[in-house]
């Protein structure tokens, strides 16, 4: 059917190339919903040819997800084949998972060690590659990868790419830097870190045009650099600005305070002293800070403060291992210089910047940091004297003592209970495996095995378990907690959840936002809450007051309520305004030092509360004074919320998802009524104002997003459409205007050197001509017009004389090519402006060969996809009150013209009107087609045909070699012929009293 082939080839369109319909992938394993601040990016960067950018979204906001989806579209229309996926180890796993629902199972391959020589062999055939960057990174990994051609390279979590590493000379430099020609996404959710000369390379690394020695840091530079090389949005963005509706949920962290019982202030108190004293001698002897020793105290510190499990089991490793390390010592087997430098990595890895960070330097153990820790904490005691000896046998009693009466786990319980009570399923963290299976067997003991699972190495190393664990926890009702560290539950989306519980102590606020982002996410339905748990003893108390109510609540409003459990729950508001901001370094004392939880910790050993708040003012600072750059020097965009409207309206021809979904789900009652008078048996309903679909005996079901409307509108438009397209299809409809529309495929191309023209972006475009004159509709306006079109739709023109005059021809054309070239300078805009103002700034090389450019870019007005003539009732009734004379000379005109088409098609055609029930005899001479032709003419553009009772008699007789040709806007410059065969069997008919039949289309 006409009408269909038309929309299915406008939809094919859209799905290959609008930003929206790019999310609507039918494929997929979880369905896609396109949010604006997503498909914005989708919309600046369609045209860009290499598309160089970085993703600096927050956490939470889909930044894989837009990234595959543009990725799927380059596979999709053949621009990139051969894709290396670059990202920390810990995160593999997730990136495999979201390709594989993306639809790209067949195509990912692996880089491991023992894959590498096969895929070497192999030759690296078109695929996905997926690997660390910390294994390609290292010899011979990194020259294999080298010498590949790569059409696209995207790097996760590129903040890792530090100025002056290993990483980004390789990585950054080596793979992306020297290939200015090749695509590159670059993510991160903290792009800058403090460092200015580190945020620029990173920069520089997309863009190498940049020029060296220029002082780009500054407002002109980062100006310039939005929309272009960097896309940054925040959860408040995307409420406020982007949707404006609560898409992220509000979120709240709440420290809890619980009672302590009198084994639990002896143990604190007597840790606490004896780690002071041990880092205090060492100071004191040496003068400076013991690497070795530094780490063995807060390491301690950290397990015997996350549960008296993990306490016992580190405490009770070094009880046995001291002597044997002793006697290594002394027979110099190993050396403390030995120890300081492992001590160092450890620090950089384990206790840096955030958990995952160890995972790539010990690429070869355990994913958890236990196994890391206890083995240096063994190594360690070495540093222990035969008092500490009896400390630590004292503190690892007390902590047994502690186990049996915990009141930090009797409070986690409680509350776990206490939500599980409100419907809500629940996340505990621990940084520690040694302390997610203690708090798993207390929980499952209390709950039972079905409500609770648990997610750690153990089970992340086997894909099945995995995988079963994390659909059991998303989809059965029954099972409502998970324990789990924070590496095996990296990448992982967890939105299922609604409430994290910190079992111990995060001391890094980027640990805690990494945490939250795991559930407060797109996704999200209910509010979230973040619960930490602190016992009343000194440490916890000292780590509130500074880290939770200074440095974590940082501009945020704070108050205290009564908790569900514990003695007092304090509270701050996370919907501040307030983007984390992720440091390398601080100030104190006009010096620099390295910020992470070991400085921290070892901070608040060696000063006690009142370092640790020195340390935590300068952290605030230090903050302060960056979020302070980043205003001043606008580094990071700022959106204004009607040029943001506008831009996505003129890009796209949609205001947002919700009138993409508003068109389809109209689109879908269309196609389906539609379907239904083509014999298709299926009902539709509406449940609360919703769609819904009822096949006979099937399920009904719910069209709720604009993914599930879109899938049944392909299924069924698949069934209606022809399988191959003879002629550009000719639809009439009978509705409430008299228009023709025109419907164009416009292109956006780029012309290479050669001559050869690739497609940058294609687009339906109507042009509707009606009495107000010539008018470009496109995207809901046109979708909206097609299934009026549709839903009134009249007959189908077998054939027709597509004669517009050559002015008409003209506007036509040069609107749809307009159109094009506007659209392009849109879209590129702030791309023009980057390339051209640092160019005359001097601080980039203009001689670059980036797409789009006005010397190599033009808009080409491509097929013509269908013709839809809409004609009212009152033209109808106009051509009634012709007076006989014009009537006389109007049948002439037409008899003239269709006899002229007949000659034109190679038909010997002779006029029987005066001795006939019908106008023209024609016949074709190679073929032997006879027609009976029956020729109604009309001054204006009415589509009605009245046949007499003799005319509607031969019709009838003569079936499907009788047509009706009928010739509209005769007095007009530009008549124009359609003709119908067998009008009785595909048009409506209409009895007249005086006997005369009248074909018309549906009404």
């Amino acid at each position: 059917m006409s009408e269909s082939e038309i929309l299915r080839e406008i939809l094919d369109i859209y799905e290959k190339y609008n930003p929206f319909f790019n999310y609507l992938i039918l494929e997929a394993r979880r369905k896609i919903i396109p949010y604006l601040h997503q498909v914005e990016f989708t919309a600046r960067t369609m045209l860009r040819r290499p598309l160089r950018t970085l993703i600096a979204d927050e956490i939470g906001l889909g930044k894989t997800i837009t990234a595959l989806v543009v990725l799927r579209k380059m596979w999709k229309l053949g621009i990139v084949k051969k894709i290396l996926i670059l990202v920390p180890r810990i995160l593999v796993r997730q990136w495999i998972m979201e390709l594989r629902r993306m639809g790209f199972d067949r195509w990912i391959k692996r880089i491991e060690r023992n894959t590498i020589n096969y895929l070497v062999y192999e030759g690296f055939s078109d695929g996905v590659y997926v690997a660390s960057m910390d294994l390609v990174k290292r010899e011979p990994y990194f020259q294999y990868v080298k010498k590949i051609d790569w059409d696209i390279i995207i790097i996760d979590e590129v903040h890792r790419l530090g100025k002056d590493t290993e990483r980004f000379r390789k990585l950054g430099e080596g793979l992306v830097g020297s290939f200015p020609d090749r695509h590159a996404l670059f993510l991160s959710a903290t792009p800058h870190r403090g460092d200015p000369e580190d945020y620029i390379s990173r920069l520089r690394i997309l863009d190498p045009y940049l020029l060296s020695g220029r002082n780009l840091d500054n407002i002109k530079f980062y100006s310039l650099t939005h929309n272009v090389l960097i896309f940054r949005r925040s959860k408040i963005d995307v409420n406020d600005l982007y949707e404006g509706r609560k898409i992220f949920t509000d979120c709240q962290l709440e420290a809890i305070v619980t009672s302590a019982t009198e084994e639990e202030q002896e143990y604190h108190t007597l840790l606490i002293r004896f780690l002071r004293t041990k880092v205090s001698e060492f100071y004191e002897k040496i003068g400076r800070e013991a690497k070795a020793l530094g780490l063995l105290t807060a390491l301690i510190f950290k397990r015997a403060s996350s549960s008296p499990y993990a306490a016992m089991r580190t405490m009770e490793n070094m009880l046995r291992k001291r002597a044997e390390f002793l006697r290594q010592i002394e027979s110099k087997m190993v050396s403390l210089e030995e120890y300081e430098e492992e001590a160092s990595s450890i620090a950089n890895a384990i206790f840096g910047l955030s958990f995952d960070d160890y995972s790539d330097y010990y690429e070869d153990v355990s994913l958890e940091p236990d196994e890391v820790l206890n083995r240096f904490a063994a190594k360690c005691s070495i540093f222990l004297s035969e008092e500490d000896e009896k400390t630590l046998r004292r503190l690892s009693d007390l902590a047994k003592k502690i186990s049996e009466n915990d009141s930090r786990l009797k409070t986690v319980k409680l509350l776990v209970k206490a939500y599980l009570e409100q419907g809500r399923k629940v996340i505990v963290f621990s940084e520690y495996k040694d302390t997610v299976n203690y708090v798993y067997n207390s929980l499952v003991n209390e709950l039972g095995k079905d409500a609770v699972v648990r997610m750690t190495s153990d089970e992340v190393g086997d894909e099945r378990k995995f995988i079963s664990i994390r659909r059991r926890f998303e989809k059965d009702s029954q099972c409502k907690v998970m324990v789990a560290t924070d590496v095996a539950s990296e990448g992982l989306n967890l939105q299922v959840a609604s409430v994290v519980i910190n079992y111990e102590i995060p001391w890094s606020p980027i640990k805690l936002e990494q945490r939250m982002g795991r559930v407060w996410r797109l996704g999200q339905t209910r509010d979230v809450i973040i619960n930490t748990i602190f016992i009343a003893v000194e440490n916890d108390k000292d780590v509130l007051d500074i880290i939770y109510r200074k440095l974590i609540a940082m501009g945020r409003s704070v108050g205290i309520r009564k908790p569900l459990v514990g003695e007092e729950a304090i509270f701050i508001d996370m919907k501040s305004k307030q983007i984390p901001l992720q440091l390398v370094e601080v100030s104190r004392n006009k010096k620099k030092k390295k910020f992470s939880e070991h400085t921290l910790i070892t901070e608040y050993l060696l000063g006690g509360r009142e370092a640790l708040n020195e340390m935590v003012e300068a952290i605030i600072r230090t903050i302060n004074r960056l979020k302070e750059d980043l205003r001043r020097y606008n580094i990071f965009p700022m959106i204004d919320k009607t040029m943001l409207r506008k831009f996505i309206k003129d890009c796209t021809g949609f205001n947002d998802s919700q009138e993409v979904f508003n068109v389809l789900e109209k689109l879908l009652k269309t196609v389906l009524n539609n379907a239904k008078r083509r014999g298709l048996k299926l009902e539709y309903d509406y449940n609360k104002d919703r769609l819904i679909i009822i096949a006979r005996g099937g399920t009904p079901i719910g069209i709720e997003d604009p993914v599930t409307a879109y899938r049944y509108i392909k299924k069924i438009l698949e069934y209606l459409s022809s399988k191959t397209r003879r002629k550009v299809p000719y639809i009439v409809a009978y509705e409430d205007i008299d228009a023709d529309l025109y419907i164009y495929k416009t292109s956006i191309v780029l012309v290479d050197k050669q001559g050869n023209e690739n497609i940058l972006y294609s687009e339906p475009v109507g042009v509707l001509i009606d009495k107000d004159g010539l008018k470009i509709v496109r995207g809901s306006e046109l979708l909206n017009l097609i299934c009026r079109a549709i839903n009134r739709f009249a007959f189908e023109v077998d054939e027709y004389r597509y004669d517009l005059n050559e002015d008409d021809k003209l506007r036509i054309l040069s609107m749809v090519k307009e159109f094009g070239q506007e659209l392009m300078r849109k879209v590129s805009l702030d791309f023009w402006r980057y390339r051209d103002k640092l160019s005359r700034y001097y601080w980039r090389d203009r001689r670059d060969n980036w797409a789009p450019d006005l010397r190599t870019c033009t808009a080409r007005t491509g097929n013509l996809i269908g013709i839809i003539k809409f004609t009212s009732e009152r033209e109808a009734e106009k051509e009634r009150t012709i007076d006989p004379l014009t009537r006389k000379r109007i049948e002439l005109k037409a008899m003239r013209i269709s006899l002229n088409y007949e000659k034109n098609a190679g038909r010997e055609a002779i006029d029987v009107s005066d001795k006939e029930h019908f106008d023209i005899l024609s016949r074709d001479p190679n073929t032997g087609e006879v027609r009976y032709i029956e020729v109604k003419g009309h001054a204006g553009p009415s589509m009605v045909a009245e046949l007499s009772e003799e005319e509607y008699r031969v019709a009838l007789e003569k079936g499907e070699k009788y047509w009706l040709y009928i010739v509209y806007n005769v007095e007009t410059d530009n008549p124009q012929l359609t003709a119908i065969r067998n009008p009785i069997k595909n048009m409506k008919v209409i009895v007249k009293e005086r006997k005369t039949y009248c074909f018309k289309p549906y009404g």
